[in-house]
């Protein structure tokens, strides 16, 4: 994916590519109700520009042939290679057990970014889990373009292009013997994903992936950047959500189509907005 300059603010829809920032810094819901109106404008004009695949209710931007580098969700829930596209796999997930959630305590990156552009952070979090086991821990957070970031909100970790993945833990000992404590642990001895006991609720501190690179973009009517992070586990040992295929990449897929949570995670980062930058060529 081409990486804009971040002094070079172009934001696109449809195809149709927007002028470089002029004016910049505009209070953020204003601007980007003005930039929804020429959006909205642009995709009467794109008659010619194909609809995104549907997949399975999903929409998407797979690839034909997917290499599953930098995958979401919603792919490789769907991806035959990875178990899906038969049962419960074959349709949309919904990620509503609502067992997680999570803040940001630590943050290294800039105060403020202008919207459409790029940044690495380095993000600590706490990840608070209210169920007492869950097995096959992961999360997928989304890195796509700032425009797929608006359109797909929530669901951009699921749905959008590019994410990155990571299991909870790259380093879990089996449990202790006779252990009353929370934490994390290899639970079920038969693959490479950590589990989470978390017997009366449980606040685990995690560091998402090194100089992490996200799109600057907010919640609708919100200026404070968020990352948007899907986590996923399993109910159940023995079930295959721990999935390491020959020559592709390990990912955790959900025990079920609710057993995943998705979250906006704020930062503290201002994002800027050009109200300039939504006149389109």
């Amino acid at each position: 994916m081409e990486r804009r300059d971040f002094r070079e603010l172009i934001f696109t829809h449809n195809g149709f590519i927007s002028l470089p920032c002029v004016i910049c810094n505009a209070y953020l819901s204003t601007s980007l109700a003005l930039c929804y109106i020429v959006v909205f404008i642009q995709t009467i004009f794109a008659a010619d520009v194909a609809p995104a695949q549907v997949v399975g209710g999903t929409a998407s931007r797979f690839l034909q042939a997917p290499d599953f580098n930098n995958s979401c969700l919603g792919e490789i829930w769907l991806a035959p290679e990875y178990g899906g596209g038969s049962g419960t796999r074959k349709n949309s997930l919904g990620c509503t057990a609502n067992e997680v959630s999570a803040n940001a305590t630590n943050v290294e990156g800039p105060t403020t970014c202008t919207i459409g552009s790029f940044i690495q952070v380095n993000v600590t979090a706490t990840v608070y889990f209210n169920a007492q086991k869950r097995f096959n821990i992961g999360l997928y957070t989304f890195n796509g373009n700032g425009t797929e970031y608006e359109q797909l909100q929530l669901a951009a970790a699921i749905d959008g292009s590019q994410c990155a993945f990571q299991t909870i833990s790259d380093d879990c000992s089996p449990e202790p013997e006779n252990n009353t404590d929370n934490g994390v642990f290899d639970l079920d001895g038969e693959d490479a994903c950590c589990d989470m006991k978390a017997q009366s609720g449980y606040a685990y501190s995690f560091q998402f992936k090194e100089n992490l690179e996200i799109p600057c973009a907010a919640q609708y009517g919100e200026s404070e950047l968020s990352i948007q992070t899907c986590f996923t586990w399993d109910q159940n040992t023995g079930t295959g959500t721990c999935v390491n295929p020959a020559d592709l990449p390990l990912y955790t897929v959900p025990g079920g189509p609710s057993k995943c949570e998705c979250v906006f995670i704020p930062l503290d980062i201002t994002v800027e907005v050009c109200f300039s930058c939504c006149i389109f060529m």
